[in-house]
């Protein structure tokens, strides 16, 4: 006998591969004129993490930058640019920042000394080159990611779900070291369990 394939997962996968990603620059206008500045989305405890690992006196780039909360809290000993596919939120950010869709990083090589992103890679259709652009623009890359939880089936925004074996041999393809934290990041309502990925360069 043979296991009937029509459950509400498979459907689901299916559906995924015919429609297209939908984080478009008008699906997060739309979510940033309606959260505002006070969006719940701050990551309290990833953007303190990433701030005590980050020495002063670097050039960074913060992709989904969103409204700024890493972006002004690392900016206070580093330049920082945003770069984010909402106009909204780069305009609430109060920082510099760059309204587009990455990849590709619209930036010479080894310009920037650390790329920053959390919560962002799991929107991104193609991993392979959004992490081959963040290694040719800079040595340094901090990611943070659900760690296997809400993945596609979960959430609608979400193109990918990561462990910690998965995203270790993605960045491996691009970077000689790669070092993983796992923690939970811990929100008014709910709390995610998170990944952080630091990976480096030697040039």
């Amino acid at each position: 006998m043979t296991k009937n394939i029509n459950t509400a997962e498979y459907w689901n996968k299916i559906y995924k591969k015919m429609t297209k990603n939908i984080n478009t620059a008008e699906y997060w206008n739309k979510i940033y004129k309606k959260e505002g500045i006070n969006s719940w989305r701050k990551y309290p405890i990833t953007n303190n993490i990433i701030t005590f690992l980050v020495a002063g006196g670097k050039n960074i780039i913060e992709l989904g930058c969103g409204v700024g909360n890493l972006t002004r809290q690392l900016r206070k000993n580093n330049h920082v640019l945003g770069i984010d596919i909402s106009m909204r939120a780069c305009d609430l950010t109060g920082a510099p920042t760059t309204c587009c869709s990455v990849p590709p990083i619209n930036a010479n090589n080894e310009s920037f000394d650390l790329i920053v992103a959390t919560e962002f890679l799991e929107h991104i259709t193609d991993l392979n080159l959004m992490i081959a652009e963040c290694a040719r623009v800079a040595k340094e890359t901090i990611f943070v990611v659900p760690n296997n939880v809400l993945g596609p089936n979960e959430c609608e925004e979400h193109e990918h779900q990561f462990t910690k074996e998965s995203i270790t041999k993605l960045f491996k393809k691009y970077y000689v070291d790669v070092r993983t934290l796992e923690y939970v990041e811990n929100f008014d309502k709910i709390k995610i369990p998170c990944i952080l990925v630091y990976a480096y360069n030697i040039h």
